[in-house]
């Protein structure tokens, strides 16, 4: 499915399937789009210099005759057309050379696409792995939240009627804020994964699954 970025109007492809989300992360990418649109313009350029060594007809209109122009050279009386047929032969190797220089042009254009492809792909995925991740470490820590405040809470009762030692309530309170500590840790490293994942995917979903890699 697609959609508009509010912000940005991009346009915005959401899916579930890993191996489809990280080929449009890759379409997506900047760096690989400014990398394919320079192969297509060295490709262009590869293409009008092997044209130059094709044959080429060109043609003049003038009153009076008609001349071919071949090994039997004849004149017809009639309406004017000079057709002439040209081949490039020899042009002291300069056009060879071009050639030659364009195509080895071309050969580089493509590897730095394909690394590119390959770099954006991996940091895609680590993207989305790493946003799983976080994910699963923040809902362990909410989850484990309301278990120990429900914990504090029965303690500092059992405290005020008398039951345990004040010493055990200050111990568990301690407990408690290095927990609220790593949950904070734990809840900001899932904003880093949330930012990092969009940059690529161009869109948050309340949920990422762990990726499954095609069989």
């Amino acid at each position: 499915a697609s959609d508009l970025n509010d912000e940005t109007y991009e346009v915005v492809y959401e899916t579930s399937s890993f191996s489809d989300a990280l080929k449009v992360a890759v379409d997506a990418s900047p760096s690989v789009q400014s990398l394919k649109k320079a192969e297509r313009a060295v490709e262009s350029q590869l293409l009008a210099l092997k044209s130059q060594t094709e044959p080429q007809v060109t043609s003049n209109a003038r009153a009076g005759v008609v001349r071919y122009d071949n090994a039997a050279s004849e004149s017809t009386a009639g309406i004017a057309l000079n057709v002439l047929l040209s081949q490039l032969v020899y042009d002291g190797g300069f056009v060879a050379g071009s050639i030659d220089a364009a195509e080895a042009q071309l050969s580089l254009a493509k590897s730095q696409t394909a690394q590119e492809v390959n770099k954006v792909a991996k940091d895609a995925a680590f993207a989305w792995v790493s946003l799983w991740e976080a994910q699963e470490s923040f809902t362990l820590f909410a989850d484990l939240r309301e278990e120990i405040i429900n914990n504090q809470n029965q303690a500092k009762r059992m405290s005020d009627v008398g039951l345990v030692d004040r010493s055990i309530l200050d111990s568990v309170e301690r407990k408690f804020l290095a927990f609220e500590l790593k949950r904070a840790d734990a809840e900001s490293s899932l904003r880093s994964a949330q930012m990092a994942y969009a940059r690529y995917f161009k869109y948050l979903p309340a949920k990422v699954d762990y990726p499954e890699l095609p069989v």
